[in-house]
């Protein structure tokens, strides 16, 4: 289960990282300025890419082992 409570996109982003076990980055330093809210029960990957991708306006590129988010990022 993953749970974010108006989390930073930092900190989702090293969730992600240590539940499924994958490098991810921004390709946009503008994306660490924004925040998600969301729960997971029993997620799988693409499923939260897709919920983060239409509530951040986000792009996703994988690559191999390695998933890159991209997009205009949030007002600070």
């Amino acid at each position: 289960e993953l749970h974010f409570d108006n989390a930073n996109l930092p900190t989702v982003i090293e969730d992600l990282k240590r539940h499924f076990h994958l490098d991810i980055k921004t390709a946009n330093t503008e994306l660490l300025k924004c925040n998600f809210t969301g729960d997971f029960e029993n997620p799988e990957i693409n499923e939260v890419l897709e919920v983060l991708t239409f509530v951040l306006d986000l792009e996703i590129k994988k690559d191999n082992q390695q998933i890159i988010l991209n997009g205009q990022g949030c007002d600070s």
